[in-house]
């Protein structure tokens, strides 16, 4: 997340351009009418999730940076469902640049008003109503033709705006929504990306302090990660539930708490290990291979290949104390993760 000091005025706008139906209807139709003549017919788009903290962020850079993919960035903001008429109003009215800064997670990794970020997620919002989110968890769901078609369209209004053909897509949330996605885009690749549960677990446990804090400080965050569907921690998290289970016991100042959510979101992701068009992504293989990593990569996009730099992906593992887990809990999880990596590319 980029940290921007905003104004009231800000606040109202971001307010208005995710969240209120009928503005967000209106912009969209306008957009559709000026922009939306130029069709875009390519359809192998790469879509990434997986739980938080699990180096979906890392991934989504690398491919990214190859220059070869449009994909939301921080400066789509907030009008997110009309883009190409907000990169006009900015590129007249409102020349801003904002150097490379570390994101609020404190994680070493840099962002600016270039980076792409998971941006998404108000548009499922928009079109579900809010129906999946609840009190303490979010629900999976199917899409509707009519979902996708909306949503179809946002992807080619990116396309426009950034001239490339492939779309990137990082939403972690996408998992909820992942049997409708793989029918909806059968010419597209999905990367689930996993990463070894202790670590993960204590990476999530930190961030959800790193939030509060962050939050209670500054109440527009809250409103700000709401607003967008950012739900992975902090004092609005959810958890996801899956099919008929929709209960937790819900103690996030435990680390079993969190590994728990690490078995419940892979357990799910597991499911789809025999669609052809999904790729288990090791955050801990791809970490110590890198470039080798991607030499038996299913899609064989060499002109993405080609260009991946590694340069700024760095192993961020610490070695977590096994003792801090509940003992079954964690052999569950250990047992998924060795299972997962066998179902890579």
């Amino acid at each position: 997340m980029l940290e921007i000091k905003y104004n009231s005025l800000d606040k109202i706008i971001h307010k208005l351009a995710l969240s209120n139906r009928n503005i967000i209807k209106l912009l969209f139709k306008i957009e559709k009418f000026f922009f939306l003549k130029k069709k875009t017919i390519h359809e192998k788009n790469y879509f990434i999730t997986g739980l938080a903290r699990s180096g979906t962020t890392q991934l989504l850079n690398l491919l990214h940076n190859t220059g070869k993919f449009s994909s939301f960035t921080y400066s789509d903001m907030p009008f997110i469902f009309s883009p190409n008429i907000w990169n006009k109003f900015r590129s007249v009215f409102k020349n801003e640049i904002i150097e490379k800064t570390e994101r609020a997670h404190r994680d070493g990794i840099k962002i600016d008003l270039n980076s792409p970020e998971a941006l998404e997620e108000p548009i499922w919002m928009h079109l579900k109503e809010n129906k999946y989110i609840h009190n303490n968890y979010v629900k999976n769901h199917d899409l509707s033709d009519k979902d996708v078609n909306f949503y179809k369209q946002i992807i080619n209004l990116i396309k426009i705006k950034y001239q490339k053909e492939r779309y990137l897509s990082k939403n972690n949330f996408n998992i909820l929504r992942l049997k409708s996605l793989l029918d909806f885009f059968p010419e597209s690749y999905f990367f689930i990306v996993f990463r070894n549960p202790l670590e993960q677990s204590y990476s999530l446990y930190k961030q959800h302090i790193n939030f509060i804090k962050i939050q209670k400080e500054n109440k527009f965050i809250l409103k700000y990660m709401d607003l967008l569907g950012h739900f992975d921690f902090g004092l609005n998290h959810k958890y996801y539930s899956f099919d008929n289970e929709s209960s937790i016991e819900i103690n996030p100042s435990s680390l079993n708490y969190w590994l728990k959510i690490w078995l419940d979101v892979y357990k799910y992701a597991l499911k789809f290990q025999d669609n052809k068009n999904i790729h288990f992504i090791c955050y801990e293989q791809l970490s110590e291979r890198k470039e080798k990593y991607f030499e038996k990569f299913i899609p064989n996009d060499e002109d993405i290949i080609n260009k991946i730099n590694f340069k700024d992906f760095k192993n961020k593992n610490k070695n977590i104390e096994k003792s801090s887990f509940d003992k079954i809990l964690l052999d569950e999880s250990l047992t998924l993760y060795e299972t997962l990596k066998k179902y890579e590319y």
